[in-house]
């Protein structure tokens, strides 16, 4: 398990997904570990409801989505997706893509 899913799991922060991409990659990671939606609904990386926030769109640890200025006003923690970062050895049991997108957005933050 990545070192960080445990304490999200438990609320201690949100993620916050800037791209439609970030969400589908981040929804493979809770899946793959056995998260579902607060409503028991399985996780498809198509229905990450992202669209419903965009860019501002903010994920807890039971699966619920926000608006990441409201939860800023509420004065939660907030940590982006592209700043979760992976061990060797949780980059093992990372997906192929949460990979990708975790080196995509390290490579677009050095430009």
């Amino acid at each position: 398990m990545l070192d960080w899913l445990e304490d999200f799991r438990e609320g201690h922060f949100l993620i916050h997904c800037t791209t439609q991409q970030e969400a589908y990659e981040l929804f493979n990671i809770l899946r793959e570990n056995g998260f579902t939606w607060c409503s028991g609904e399985t996780l498809e990386d198509t229905s990450t409801r992202w669209e419903n926030h965009g860019d501002a769109t903010c994920y807890n640890g039971e699966v619920r989505y926000g608006d990441i200025e409201y939860h800023k006003d509420e004065g939660d923690t907030i940590v982006d997706f592209c700043d979760l970062t992976l061990s060797e050895t949780e980059i093992e049991v990372a997906s192929n893509e949460a990979l990708h997108a975790f080196l995509f957005c390290r490579h677009k933050n050095l430009i």
